[in-house]
């Protein structure tokens, strides 16, 4: 059960790292007033994905 739990996070932490780096390239893309809410949008996700990686390595994942 827990093998499964681990492969899980590390799974999500990949998908999130992809997802990121799309999102960066596509910020150039973005009209100019929606920028700030990206801009937003992307520092949340990043957030979200460091918070994976620091429960990743407490867990010894």
């Amino acid at each position: 059960m827990e093998l499964d739990v681990k492969e899980k996070v590390k799974e999500e932490i990949d998908r999130q790292k992809k997802m990121l780096e799309k999102c960066a390239m596509i910020m150039s893309q973005v009209p100019e007033h929606l920028r700030a809410y990206q801009g937003k949008v992307f520092e949340l996700m990043q957030k979200e994905l460091r918070a994976l990686e620091d429960m990743a390595k407490q867990s010894n994942i």
